[in-house]
């Protein structure tokens, strides 16, 4: 089980909490964790002026893609309040890129940790004006895995993936070939399972001490094909917690498409037939996504 040590120093011109992963072999390498958030940028112009009533705190995002993206997101938080998830739940972020999820479940009042791979784009969130001093929201710069130590991004901009097949495809080549150009198309990032980012002494590492064995209560995973390793490093958190999900699939082996079949199967083979029993998920998936829950009791 891996735990996060922290120091201070200063990032940018922000002053922020440096938070070493760590194993007690010490065998897990360095991710910076930023003691960071938004600013109530629900109250701002960050919010989409034509955010609809049902997602009142729908924040502008880049390009129509990228705003039918978010309302579905949106979409799926909305449901599993309707389902029973509480507004203090924390929401788990796997996949910052812009950052507009983790402001969106803010603005319902969530607290958030949010993970993001690439080191400049962690940077320059720290940076943003949106990013300040809410207590509510931790980014850390790490990829989330199955296992602990130093990985290799394969760099493609916003479809950037731990796997080499996913930025092959012709939507995201171009972009590989472009950080390639740049001499960017490797870069060693720390890597780290969600179960260990999620204990007790990373919330303690964290600065939320007090938050320590809160319900988890929503998953996003947003990391292009890798989706089952995240998964296989999760399965305590969903046994405990029983998250609701949301995940994209179109990167994904037709085999794991089916979200029900892929996260059942990820937990029997954790368990080996015994405990995950007392958990079963259920999926409904449309054309890129799915959104899955479990009883919670």
């Amino acid at each position: 089980m891996s735990s996060l040590s922290c120091q201070f120093g200063r990032v940018g011109a922000l002053s922020a909490r440096r938070c070493l992963p760590s194993t007690g072999k010490r065998l897990l390498m360095r991710a910076m964790i930023m003691a960071s958030a938004l600013a109530v940028a629900v109250r701002g112009q960050r919010v989409h002026p034509s955010a609809p009533k049902w997602c009142p705190h729908l924040m502008a995002s880049a390009g129509s893609s990228a705003h039918h993206d978010l309302l579905e997101y949106c979409g799926y938080l909305v449901k599993a309040h309707s389902m029973g998830l509480e507004k203090s739940a924390i929401v788990v972020d796997v996949g910052t890129d812009q950052g507009t999820e983790a402001l969106t479940s803010r603005g319902f009042g969530h607290p958030v940790i949010t993970f993001e791979c690439r080191g400049s784009q962690a940077q320059r969130l720290l940076r943003s004006p949106w990013f300040n001093n809410d207590t509510g929201l931790r980014l850390v710069h790490a990829c989330v895995t199955d296992h602990a130590g130093l990985g290799s991004l394969h760099r493609a901009v916003d479809s950037s993936s731990m796997l080499e097949s996913s930025i092959q495809n012709p939507g995201a080549a171009w972009k590989a070939n472009r950080e390639r150009r740049a001499g960017e198309g490797i870069e060693p990032v720390p890597v780290m399972r969600l179960d260990s980012a999620l204990d007790a002494r990373s919330f303690e590492a964290l600065g939320w001490s007090g938050l320590a064995g809160r319900r988890i209560g929503f998953l996003k995973l947003d990391v292009q094909g890798v989706e089952k390793t995240v998964l296989r490093g999760a399965v305590e958190t969903l046994r405990r917690h029983r998250p609701f999900i949301a995940f994209e699939y179109t990167l994904l082996p037709e085999s794991d498409r089916n979200g029900t079949t892929l996260i059942n199967e990820v937990l029997r083979n954790a368990f080996h037939g015994g405990g995950h029993r007392r958990v079963h998920y259920s999926c409904e998936c449309g054309r890129n996504d799915c959104f899955c829950h479990a009883p919670w009791a």
